[in-house]
């Protein structure tokens, strides 16, 4: 799975360091871990089906993006948005018999979901 688009540059090896200073070491090494995870991932079902990313559609001002969670006590998250050719994907397409096809996933921005 290739990342289109991130806050920061992640490379094909993404820069720790960088993570580090912005965030906690445990919360750049969670990051690092989900972003290699979706890198490796063929679809996104396999990042749906990883039980530890609690991944999922948010609402409200952030429509149309999903979480996936970097250690549910640490509140920190990863929003993305899975593409399915130069589009966006729809709830109904990342979650259904489509999910296949999608291959692409912008990484937008790590959030605490608590602040």
């Amino acid at each position: 799975m290739a990342a289109v688009v991130c806050w920061w540059s992640f490379s094909t090896r993404p820069n720790m360091k960088k993570a580090q200073k912005a965030f906690s070491n445990l919360v750049a090494e969670r990051l690092h871990a989900a972003v290699n995870q979706i890198k490796a991932a063929p679809d996104i079902r396999d990042v749906i089906n990883f039980p530890p990313h609690h991944f999922h559609l948010l609402k409200g001002d952030r429509n149309g993006r999903y979480a996936i969670d970097l250690g549910r006590k640490l509140g920190f998250r990863l929003i993305v948005r899975p593409q399915k050719g130069d589009k966006f994907a729809s709830p109904e397409e990342v979650f259904g018999a489509d999910a296949l096809t999608i291959v692409d996933i912008q990484f937008e921005e790590v959030t605490n979901h608590y602040e």
